[in-house]
């Protein structure tokens, strides 16, 4: 059987955007079981079709070029409708091993103009990329996106609730609105499944590699009336990682567009330690220190000290001479810094995962150029000498 979903339907309410659909083909097993929908914050029941459509795109349409599927549907936006090919062509030279066919199939193309776009948004995780973002852009941004259903699940709402919080805290003292987007645009595909179909393939899962940037994009097409752009933090920079595979690149990320409304991967060119020492000093004279939630193995909201991030964020504020508790990370007492290094060697992380070396490699190459050998502080020696 050819593999094809059908859009039968969308049902635009106040605040909620469900889709109904009919899936055929093998491709079905990636796939769960759950309906696909988007909740946000915001009023959207005059959302247009062709603009409620750019969701579930986002996150089926990257599946259906590697199944080579077929995708039905109504109505497009313009805008986002031209972005397709160039944003599939670049997909395809990040993964050549791959052939990504499949095709969409549209009755009307819908051209959404809005002379009115003149503000400027960006995704806020609270992360260290996120809070670069909104730092390096503070007097331009207007606007903060928060999603739930990526790296918070949706039934985590204790979690949910400290992230919200943390964001609205941040709104107000820089004086920016907030938007929550909740959406099972994660769970609805079938992990298990896709990254056995890709990893072999590829070397690198469904999530990291194909899924989250315009996965997570796409969530913000019915809210994006009023912005002329919307922010992306880069993770990777072209010196460190920049040759990695990611969903999240400049040669996708800079492609999208829908609602007249452009997208920007933000500063590819400032790599993660840059980053972490602009943030520690924008806020120096402030008795405020931001509570930078990297983690993604907790379900609290907060970050466990426990995880491979969680340490290498620690690192970094190390090398900056700063102590990680200030950050959100309270556990880093004198004995987590003696056991690092440890705790590293157990997880194998830096020697087995090619998708975090870059981020050592920065930070191996920043000590040596802070310190002399000898002078290099204990809980920091091992990073000096790593291979």
């Amino acid at each position: 059987m050819i593999n094809n979903i059908t859009v039968n339907s969308i049902h635009i309410n106040t605040h909620k955007i469900n889709y109904k659909y009919t899936i055929t083909g093998e491709w079905k097993k990636y796939f769960s079981c759950e309906n696909f929908y988007v909740e946000y914050s915001d009023i959207v029941k005059y959302v247009d079709y062709s603009i409620a459509i750019i969701p579930l795109l986002g996150t089926i349409l990257p599946l259906a070029w590697i199944c080579n599927a077929s995708i039905k549907i109504k109505k497009i936006d313009l805008d986002f409708f031209n972005s397709i090919p160039k944003i599939k062509e670049n997909y395809s030279k990040m993964f050549p091993q791959i052939y990504f066919g499949g095709n969409l199939e549209v009755e009307a193309v819908k051209s959404n103009k809005f002379s009115q776009n003149k503000k400027m948004a960006c995704f806020f995780s609270g992360g260290v990329d996120a809070f670069h973002t909104l730092i390096s852009n503070i007097n331009s941004i207007t606007d903060l996106i928060t999603i739930r259903g990526a790296d918070i699940e949706n039934k985590d709402s204790h979690g949910w609730k400290g992230i919200m919080n943390q964001t609205l805290y941040i709104s107000k003292k820089f004086n920016k609105k907030s938007h929550f987007i909740k959406s099972n645009f994660r769970s609805f595909i079938n992990e298990d499944a896709t990254c056995a179909f890709v990893r072999p393939l590829t070397g690198d899962n469904w999530w990291h590699g194909f899924h989250h940037g315009l996965g997570v994009i796409s969530l913000a097409a019915p809210l994006s009336l009023n912005w002329k752009k919307i922010f992306f933090a880069s993770s990777y920079t072209k010196k460190y990682g920049g040759e990695l595979s990611c969903a999240s690149h400049p040669t996708i990320d800079n492609f999208i567009k829908f609602n007249s409304c452009k997208i920007i991967h933000y500063n590819f060119n400032i790599s993660r330690q840059k980053k972490i020492e602009q943030i520690i000093k924008f806020f120096k004279k402030d008795t405020y220190k931001p509570f930078l939630r990297v983690c993604w193995q907790t379900d609290s909201g907060k970050n466990c000290c426990n995880c491979e991030k969680c340490y290498r964020t620690t690192l970094a504020l190390m090398i900056e001479n700063q102590n990680p508790a200030d950050y959100g990370f309270p556990q880093c007492d004198i004995e987590y810094l003696k056991n690092l290094y440890n705790k590293l060697k157990i997880l194998n992380q830096i020697s087995s995962n090619i998708f975090i070396k870059p981020y050592y490699k920065e930070m191996s190459d920043i000590i040596k150029k802070k310190f002399r050998k000898n002078n290099v502080p204990n809980y920091l020696s091992w990073l000096y000498n790593l291979d």
